[in-house]
């Protein structure tokens, strides 16, 4: 199973470059305006500034457990994707800093991975849907379940969550869903692998319950600034 994992984990970290090469294409296109004006799927507080950004207030962190302490980090590849990042603002992230990791879990054998940003987003619900499709534009990756929205209870954002296949070393299909959310300052998506839900039919998969814990991801790694 620690190929299926390994698989999971480079997915997501194809998502994280998947976004930004969709906010370097925004330079030449412009972003969309005419779902960011409804501010659908953002944590707005209306404190904006003169072209459009949100001030930043929040931003995310790498705890050493997720999950009711469920999940324990693995590796914090935060670091590793900071130069990349460096004195880079785009047409919707202005600022951006990384927040990329994955943690196991003893229990069920499962890992839990996250790729992510903070910073100041002019639209999260692009945002929010670029992470999504430099995940399902990755190599080894199949979108077999597209993207729909949840919003869960409790939750203030919007998620989104599509259903990929990818291929084990031996040649057997592993199926993994994943989710994203964006607000005025946190970009990210999780994806939760276990050996059970890597066998499923991704058909099967219960987006609505990927959607909850993407929620409860969010809520533990999202903090205030200062």
């Amino acid at each position: 199973m620690a190929v299926a994992l390994g698989s999971a984990v480079a997915v997501l970290a194809v998502a994280w470059f998947g976004n930004n090469v969709d906010l370097r294409s925004d330079r030449r296109g412009g972003s969309r305006s005419s779902d960011s004006a409804s501010g659908r799927g953002a944590d707005s507080s209306g404190d904006k500034s003169k072209d459009g950004f949100p001030e930043a207030k929040y931003r995310l962190t790498v705890p050493r457990t997720l999950l009711g302490g469920k999940y324990e980090l693995a590796e914090d590849k935060s670091a590793e994707q900071r130069p990349e990042m460096a004195g880079m603002s785009e047409a919707n992230i202005r600022n951006p800093q990384p927040a990329v990791a994955h943690w196991l879990s003893e229990s069920d054998g499962g890992v839990l991975a996250v790729s992510g940003l903070y910073g100041s987003i002019k639209d999260p619900d692009e945002a929010r849907d670029a992470i999504l499709r430099g995940a399902a534009g990755a190599k080894g990756a199949a979108q077999v379940v597209a993207p729909r929205n949840a919003t869960p209870a409790g939750s203030d954002v919007t998620i989104t969550c599509q259903v990929l296949t990818g291929k084990q070393q031996d040649g057997s299909a592993m199926t993994f869903p994943m989710c994203a959310w964006a607000d005025d300052n946190t970009n990210g998506s999780v994806a939760m692998v276990t050996p059970a839900t890597a066998a499923q039919s991704p058909q099967d998969v219960d987006m609505d319950v990927v959607a909850e814990t993407t929620v409860k991801v969010r809520e533990e790694m999202r903090k205030p600034v200062g």
